[in-house]
């Protein structure tokens, strides 16, 4: 078995349909439909252009339209494999290959035999360097069930290439890319989304030569007319949701939602806040939807500010609204929770590493739902919705007052620290101390 031979070396949070990925979403609807057709017409166009590179800003919505096409190519079976990265969990190119592998055996079972039979020909194969083993257990067992008159799945997907921690490993994943390319029979693509990335650029500039078509997510494509629809969308279930309020049915009109729009520009990240915070489900939140909305058109009354310090008075916004008595324990959570490498991500270890009864930092953290992605389950890891979040917090100049050192070292002497607090605390109240 293919398992037998990659076991752990898979990430499957990692993969599209995964929960940790699948979970924060997919394109709004009838929205971003010109980039994700302009992606179907490279599907199925020029096969001298296997690569195609979507590129945009934090914020641009990259990642919803690799998750929404590896919804659609997969439905029509043509998606071979995907892999998302992550700056926090999924930050360096050692699972990428057994990832995909594994993906691959599953989509295409005769490959497999090729699979195994590479990994018996050599069982340190997945110690090597990332090209030789995708020459071995990608380009070999692909060609060896290639046949031109029976397609199969053939697309690869590979989004957050800049969250890949090192410059040198974003740069030698691309080079694998280009060197599957330069052997391959099978007519393998790939779709690959990053932040344009000069180092990243460069490689695709200089290393792939003709190979690939970019995708830039710009003012080009129009992305206002699909935030206006997204706006009118969400305001309505707001609006749905909360009738005690009696908001009108246009509510909040199109002028504001024209203001809001402009404010964005043309990043989806403002409007996911803004839709988040104005319908926060926290029923402790005594100001009405239009109370919220007011707060946030005041903050971008200013004529002066760039998208990010509109990104940024939004995060702030939203750390407001935690009382002053809980924010420094709030802060806290957050440096453990995207800390890279942290281990104490989840409600239950949370819990456990403060001695807290469970449920008690889901409690602490309920405020924050516009920016953190909760899971259902206690034991599954909380999630940033967005880079941005980590950016702003890390940075004193941008967070001021709400700032957090993320750094590994301080987060490993804290977190002995809190645990040999727990363990004293826990050892009195046995001996009744």
């Amino acid at each position: 078995m293919v398992d037998d031979y990659l076991g752990k070396h898979v990430i499957y949070a990692a993969m599209h349909n995964s929960r940790a990925v699948r979970g924060k979403g997919l394109c709004h609807p009838s929205t971003r439909t010109k980039a994700q057709e302009i992606v179907m017409r490279w599907a199925d166009g020029n096969p001298q252009m296997p690569v195609m590179w979507l590129s945009g800003a934090a914020g641009a919505g990259k990642s919803a339209i690799m998750r929404t096409m590896a919804e659609r190519l997969e439905k029509e079976k043509r998606l071979l494999a995907t892999f998302f990265c992550d700056s926090k969990e999924r930050s360096d190119i050692t699972p990428i290959i057994p990832t995909l592998v594994q993906q691959i055996a599953i989509r295409t079972p005769a490959a497999a035999a090729g699979i195994l039979a590479a990994f018996k020909a050599d069982v340190g194969l997945l110690s090597k360097c990332m090209d030789i083993q995708a020459k071995h257990l990608i380009v070999a067992s692909l060609d060896a069930i290639y046949d031109a008159d029976h397609p199969s799945p053939n697309i690869i997907i590979l989004d957050g290439l800049d969250e890949i921690a090192e410059v040198r490993e974003q740069q030698e994943l691309l080079k694998t890319i280009a060197s599957i390319l330069d052997q391959i029979k099978f007519p393998i693509r790939f779709l690959v989304a990053s932040r344009p990335e000069i180092q990243i650029q460069n490689v695709f500039k200089t290393g792939m030569n003709a190979l690939w078509t970019p995708l830039p997510l710009d003012m080009s494509l129009k992305p206002n007319e699909d935030i206006d629809k997204f706006y009118v969308a969400k305001f309505r279930h707001i609006r749905d949701v909360h009738p005690q309020f009696n908001l009108a049915l246009d509510w909040p009109g199109p002028e504001v939602r024209r203001h809001l729009v402009g404010k964005g520009s043309g990043q989806w990240i403002f409007p996911a806040v803004v839709v988040d915070v104005v319908g926060d489900p926290d029923e402790t939140n005594t100001l009405t939807p239009q109370e919220r909305l007011d707060l946030f058109l005041g903050l971008t009354m200013r004529h002066d500010l760039r998208l990010l310090d509109q990104i940024d008075l939004l995060y702030a916004s939203v750390f407001d609204r935690i009382p002053p008595t809980e924010r420094e324990d709030v802060l806290m959570l957050i440096s453990l929770i995207i800390t890279p490498d942290s281990t104490f991500d989840t409600f239950d270890r949370l819990d456990y590493l403060f001695c807290s009864p469970s449920g008690t930092t889901r409690q602490k953290l309920r405020r924050l739902h516009s920016v953190l992605l909760f899971p259902e389950d206690d034991f599954d890891p909380i999630q940033p919705l967005h880079a941005t979040l980590g950016e702003f917090i890390s940075n004193k100049n941008r967070s001021e007052r709400f700032h957090c050192h993320l750094d590994q070292r301080a987060y490993r002497s804290n977190s002995v620290i809190l645990i040999a607090k727990c363990l004293l605390t826990s050892g009195a109240d046995r001996d009744g101390g």
